[in-house]
């Protein structure tokens, strides 16, 4: 999955949008989206992977990526609805599949080829061009790169944009790093 592909200078991303904050997700990282149903809560060490929900005869194991937005940057959202986007394994990199794969095989009950991320329902598909994206410092790059922070946007509505990694994420999830 590359996070920078482009097609004419101009690129597909998800908008995620807050009250007080946006963030955009590289189209490339999700295979689909659904409405959420029936979602159950489950054992877990995991704060923010504790949740399957029933979607084509499969439980898809969640990850609660609204939530983990709104504790780590303090954002809220008047519409509490939210969608679900699948990731499959295919939509991981092979440096990091294993890691999902032993996820996934932790019960036997859920799929084993796709994870479910919880989003708000305040999001669209829109293209943007790579050359309104500011990167992340040089000084702090790295740092935040880890963190699955690449850089910001500052359209014309005058708000802040921030381009996330949805896998690095979940990554850092998994091994218990704070963001």
């Amino acid at each position: 999955m590359a996070l920078y592909e482009t097609s004419g200078g101009r690129q597909d991303f998800l908008l995620l949008n807050y009250d007080n904050v946006d963030f955009f997700v590289n189209r490339s990282q999700f295979s689909g989206s659904t409405t959420l149903n029936d979602i159950r809560t489950i054992k877990s060490s995991l704060t923010y992977i504790n949740k399957v929900f029933k979607y084509n005869g499969n439980n898809i194991l969640l990850f609660d990526c609204d939530q983990f937005l709104k504790d780590i940057y303090a954002c809220e959202i008047g519409n509490k609805s939210c969608l679900c986007l699948l990731m499959r394994l295919d939509n991981f990199t092979d440096k990091n599949k294993p890691l999902i794969k032993k996820l996934l095989a932790r019960n036997p009950r859920i799929s084993q080829e796709s994870l479910g991320l919880i989003i708000t329902s305040h999001s669209e598909i829109k293209k943007l061009v790579f050359d309104e994206i500011y990167l992340s410092p040089r000084g702090v790059r790295r740092l935040l790169r880890e963190q699955g922070l690449y850089g910001c946007r500052f359209p014309e509505s005058g708000r802040i944009q921030y381009y996330i990694d949805l896998e690095l994420i979940i990554i850092n999830v998994l091994k218990g790093k704070k963001s």
